[in-house]
């Protein structure tokens, strides 16, 4: 039994698979020719041939480079500035609402410097560590998050 690695299609087998399928090639030929799983060049074509348009090996590899090189979901306070601002003014005293207000009547036309309060009590109380640097700052001063139980809505008679 062998162990291969996966690996993504590099370019030069993307413009293998693209010769191979205008000669008019079968998918389990090119399999053979390029060294992939037929299953892997179909996914590969229709992946990248959708919306009426032809299976192009540059488009595909840029589409593969931008999916690729940006993270799926952005980790809280990834942006220095915000990062130094937060930190800045939690230190000051100022509650997390506040601090999100703040960032929009100080950066007015930076949308990358946009958090939630829920953002920050996040990274606050992510580790321990922090938990205990920053808990001191906040209002109530709670080392532990209180869960949110949500209020029961009475019924007018």
């Amino acid at each position: 039994m062998s162990s291969k690695t996966w690996s993504q299609m590099s370019l030069e087998e993307r413009e293998k698979l693209f010769g191979l399928l205008q000669q008019g090639k079968s998918l389990r030929y090119c399999a053979r020719v390029v060294g992939r799983s037929h299953t892997t060049l179909l996914r590969e074509v229709k992946k990248n041939s959708c919306y009426g348009r032809s299976y192009l090996p540059i488009r595909a590899q840029r589409r593969h480079v931008r999916v690729t090189t940006h993270q799926r979901r952005k980790g809280p306070l990834k942006n220095p500035g915000v990062y130094l601002y937060v930190r800045e003014h939690l230190r000051t005293g100022l509650s997390p609402q506040l601090i999100c207000g703040r960032l929009v009547i100080d950066y007015p036309t930076d949308l990358s410097m946009r958090i939630t309060p829920e953002t920050i009590y996040q990274y606050i109380y992510a580790t321990a560590k922090r938990r205990r640097d920053f808990t001191s700052y906040l209002t109530h001063s709670h080392r532990r998050r209180r869960t949110y139980t949500g209020r029961s809505v009475q019924k007018a008679p």
